[in-house]
């Protein structure tokens, strides 16, 4: 009896990496095993097995296409972009910081409570590289799309979790005093601003320019952009901010845009003024802070809606240049805020509950200002070269506070940091002057190439870089950025 072993084509491998990357991108934050207590190891363990099982799957299709089909590599594995060769090099330099690190073994696998070791950087790589060579131009929607898909369920369990809903019963081991800071399926309030900061960008421009699908990708904006209330943290709201600008100084935005902006707008704040009374009805998981504390306001809501509805009004009615008008709002905005900073930080003026988001000091920023600095001044001061160049290794940053620091850093803040809250200056520490200038160039490089490529993911970049500034890398969210990146490196040219 004959056995005929199928033929492997160019779709077959495609299709094969779409389904990783959609994983990846979807399931990886909404994966857990038992709630918060395991939620870093269940998403550390589910990235690892996926992306190594990615690996050798693809490895034996490439052989069997090449070996016992004898056909070229080339007709479903492509060259990567010059870009990518920033990865390379930061990988090498993670590499040559674990050598070198005061703790290799720590340095490899990262804390526990983080994994930010060398390890997850390089399945980062792995992931990367598998999806910026083998995926198909017009599987990048496909994909973007499962990460809404899953960046929305993930928002479902956070609004239910405001209001003290746990239907996945992750909040029964968590004393109540902490649970504040952990929400949805990524725990942190801050990993969970992350996730949105990658998503809600995508989908707000698919909302404005997209001729297709217009209700699906309205909704999700609409849904995603409001859920950044129960990230209840100013962080992910600056990030949001800066996303937004990119898109609106796009050069095709028109009437129409701007129209479907402020729709979207208006229907944001409706969501805010029905969770703002609800929130003074029945009780909630955490208090609402400064930003969200405002938007979520019964009387700030309604004048946001009435502000977009006349906004709607004004640019159905007239011809007022979308570009120019948004433009001279950008300018506005960034002249009034470098006042701001400098009436706080030059003159000393107090502006009442806005000096704690303008004023920079050791209280700024959950007192990262004083954490900072400590990490600034042991860099400069108490690392060698070879450890200015290189860093002290991947995720060693604790030995550098605690436990010197610890006591005083619980007294201000309640608890004691393991590491930078700032991605750059934990890049700078653990990697040196070498890491910090590849990974910005790494992300530099992306950002400049997807405004030809795929400038809808342009501004999920940029808010996940500024969200990044005051947080920290996590596997739940930190491979997602990965994935998009290589999104941007695929090449056009692929059938």
């Amino acid at each position: 009896m004959k056995v005929t072993i199928p033929s492997l084509d160019q779709n077959g491998i495609q299709l094969a990496a779409a389904a990783y990357a959609c994983g990846i991108v979807c399931i990886l934050p909404l994966y857990s095993e038992n709630g918060l207590i395991q939620l870093v190891s269940a998403k550390w363990h589910m990235f690892f097995f996926s992306t190594c099982a990615a690996l050798v799957i693809m490895c034996v299709l490439a052989l069997y296409h090449r070996f016992y089909q004898r056909k070229p590599l080339r007709r479903f594995v492509f060259k990567p972009s010059r870009i990518s060769l920033t990865l390379v090099f930061m990988l090498l330099t993670y590499t040559v910081s674990t050598l070198f690190s005061h703790m290799p073994e720590r340095s490899f696998w990262g804390l526990d409570s983080r994994m930010n070791g060398w390890l997850m950087f390089a399945l980062c790589t792995v992931c990367y590289f598998l999806i910026c060579t083998l995926i198909s131009s017009n599987q990048i929607l496909l994909i973007c799309n499962a990460m809404i898909i899953g960046a929305s369920l993930s928002c479902l369990v956070a609004w239910l979790n405001l209001f003290c809903i746990d239907p996945l019963g992750y909040y029964s081991y968590i004393p109540q005093h902490a649970r504040h800071q952990f929400i949805s399926t990524v725990g942190n309030i801050n990993f969970f601003g992350a996730l949105l900061c990658l998503a809600a960008p995508y989908a707000l421009y698919q909302a404005l320019f997209s001729s297709s699908h217009r209700f699906w990708h309205q909704a999700s904006a609409v849904f995603l952009l409001s859920s950044f209330l129960v990230a209840n943290s100013d962080g992910p709201w600056l990030a949001l901010a800066c996303g937004a600008c990119v898109i609106l100084l796009n050069q095709k935005l028109g009437t129409l845009q701007a129209k479907r902006l402020f729709f979207v707008g208006g229907l944001c704040c409706s969501v805010w003024l029905f969770a703002g009374i609800l929130i003074r009805i029945v009780p909630i998981y955490a208090p609402m802070r400064t930003i969200s504390s405002v938007l979520c306001h019964p009387l700030v809501a309604c004048c946001g809606i009435l502000g977009c509805a006349g906004m709607w009004l004004l640019f159905d009615k007239t011809k007022l240049s979308a570009r120019l008008f948004f433009r001279s709002i950008f300018a506005g905005g960034i002249a009034i805020a470098l006042l701001l900073l400098a009436v706080c930080n030059l003159w000393n003026v107090s502006l009442g509950p806005l000096n704690g988001l303008l004023q920079f000091g050791p209280q700024w920023g959950s007192n990262r200002g004083y954490v900072w600095g400590i990490l600034v001044d042991r860099y400069y001061y108490t690392f060698n070269y070879r450890e200015q160049l290189f860093g002290i290794g991947p995720d060693l940053v604790t030995h550098l506070l605690n436990p010197v620091y610890s006591q005083k850093i619980i007294a201000m803040n309640g608890t004691a940091f393991d590491s930078a809250h700032n991605e750059f200056l934990q890049m700078l520490i653990c990697c040196g002057l070498f890491g910090l200038f590849f990974w910005l160039l790494f992300i530099f490089s992306h950002i400049k190439h997807s405004l030809y490529s795929t400038p809808y993911l342009t501004a999920s970049l940029v808010a996940y870089c500024v969200q990044s500034f005051f947080s920290i890398h996590f596997v739940g969210v930190f491979p997602i950025f990965f994935a998009l990146c290589a999104l941007t490196a695929v090449k056009k040219s692929k059938k």
